[in-house]
């Protein structure tokens, strides 16, 4: 009988260890090895040099990298077993402006669609320590297809097995994590912007590589080009009236007027600033609608919903009036 009371009373332990005892959270970490972007250092850079970038003269076939590597960690615990890694490569996404029907400062919750282009890149990775990895992203897309350039996060998933004691079933882990790479048109640091220096950096003077991105994009006409931001003398508000009258000239009362823009400008050629602005007022008794508004801004006046027209802000301080005849 001793004996099987003893036997019993280790059991119970046991069970009562594995009960209470929690699995380890697992945590992985991604950094890049180029160190390309100090600030971020989960970021990588690949170089396409597609063919319009080459015949600007900004590029030449050698300058193409379609590699980029990073140091993944687990921790903890060591991986026991053979991991098994996949990749999936989404296009990052940007906000779009606000809409006139559902100003920004109204907005509780955005669902940005993601699209996928895992199919223009392979993953492969090397096991460089207990719990580290070597992973090679490699671009198999075309790198002469411009529309590709732009940045994409990197969301990395490792499972592997591991026992919970010696003697129990083995359980899988699964633990993700995400880096992020940027597709150039060219180095940035031998062909600069204005105003800033050649250098060894693939990214120049920019502080990110989201900035490198739109950057080049405007320079190969893909997209719109930004101005340069103005000076700080220059961050006064101007202001816009818009006076609304009938046919007759008669003042129109409680009137909704609104102004919206969505507008982008470059800090120093290093970083880009984007502003969004959605106002709306009442015309007050005299028909007038005031707002203030950011200078030299191209702005969209909506008299009810209806685009009435667009205007240019006026200098730090100075005002405008439009006039809107309803009828």
């Amino acid at each position: 009988m001793a004996v099987v009371a003893v036997t019993l009373s280790v059991s119970l332990i046991i069970a009562g260890y594995i009960y209470t005892s929690p699995l380890v959270e697992s945590r992985l970490s991604i950094v890049a090895e180029d160190d390309a972007i100090p600030l971020f250092p989960d970021t990588s850079l690949m170089i396409l040099c597609p063919n319009r970038a080459g015949k600007m003269g900004l590029c030449n076939m050698d300058d193409r990298q379609l590699h980029a590597k990073y140091v993944v960690t687990v921790s903890p615990p060591p991986i026991a077993r053979n991991p098994t890694v996949t990749c999936k490569v989404m296009l990052e996404p940007k906000l779009g402006p606000p809409s006139p029907e559902e100003p920004r400062a109204m907005v509780s919750e955005v669902l940005i669609p993601t699209v996928d282009k895992s199919s223009e890149f392979t993953c492969t990775h090397t096991r460089i320590g207990e719990d580290k990895l070597e992973l090679d992203l490699a671009f198999v897309g075309d790198p002469d297809d411009e529309q590709l350039i732009a940045s994409y996060v990197l969301v990395v998933t490792i499972e592997y097995d591991e026992p919970l004691l010696s003697w129990t079933p083995l359980f899988t882990r699964k633990v993700s994590s995400a880096g992020f790479v940027c597709l150039l048109a060219y180095n940035v640091g031998k062909h600069p912007p204005p105003g800033t220096r050649e250098s060894q950096k693939p990214l120049g003077e920019f502080r990110s590589g989201d900035a490198a991105v739109s950057w080049q994009r405007q320079m190969l006409g893909l997209e719109p080009s930004c101005e340069i931001c103005a000076p700080t003398e220059f961050l006064d508000n101007s202001y816009v009236t818009v006076h609304v009258v009938d046919a007759y000239g008669k003042p129109i009362e409680d009137v909704t007027v609104s102004l919206n823009t969505t507008s982008c400008c470059w800090i120093d050629y290093r970083d880009l600033s984007w502003t969004g602005q959605y106002i709306s007022e009442a015309t007050d008794s005299d028909g007038n609608a005031r707002f203030p508004v950011t200078p030299y801004v191209t702005y969209t006046v909506m008299v009810e919903g209806v685009v009435f027209s667009e205007i240019t802000a006026p200098p730090p301080t100075a005002s405008m009036t439009i006039t809107v005849i309803l009828t």
